[in-house]
């Protein structure tokens, strides 16, 4: 099965109770929206797999930013964190391979992608 969300709102309160809540589409006013606005979140959670198998993750924002995944306290790159590495330079800070044959930048490089790339 596969999961996406769009988060819609920030909730900062803890265990519902205090704190206070923002919807992201009022963080910056109507007239300016075409202008941009920043925000951050940090989001985090615990998932169990109780079905052994092959399982695939995909961590793709939707805008050039940092993220971090990790399985059993090991970090983890996704096609999705490396999807907007731009150029050479920028893959190579978010920690993903350069292929320069196709200029895309990935999380980890195929034995085929491999051999293109010598060609």
């Amino acid at each position: 099965p596969t999961s996406t969300a769009i988060v819609r709102g920030i909730d900062y309160r803890i265990a519902g109770e205090g704190g206070s809540r923002s919807r992201l589409d009022h963080a910056i006013e109507n007239n300016r929206r075409s202008v941009g606005g920043y925000f951050w979140a940090k989001f985090s959670g615990t998932m169990k797999i109780f079905t052994p198998g092959i399982y695939t993750f995909n961590l793709r924002l939707g805008f050039d930013t940092e993220s971090t995944f990790q399985v059993d306290a090991q970090m983890l790159l996704t096609y999705g964190q490396c999807y907007y590495g731009r150029d050479l330079e920028n893959c190579h800070e978010r920690g993903c391979v350069w292929l320069l044959a196709t200029e895309r930048c990935v999380p980890y490089a195929t034995d085929d992608e491999v051999r293109q790339e010598q060609e």
